[in-house]
């Protein structure tokens, strides 16, 4: 499972990125939100 974060979330991007990487999880953390094709980490 791929998980897409945005850094602008802050505190709450941040603990969902740190459960997800617990967790076993690929993450992309990503600027903004964007249009078009999600880039892979």
């Amino acid at each position: 499972m791929e998980l897409v974060i945005f850094r602008g979330n802050g505190q709450t991007g941040r603990l969902v990125t740190a459960l997800a990487l617990a967790a076993g999880h690929h993450v992309t953390l990503r600027d903004t939100p964007a249009a078009g094709v999600p880039e892979r980490g």
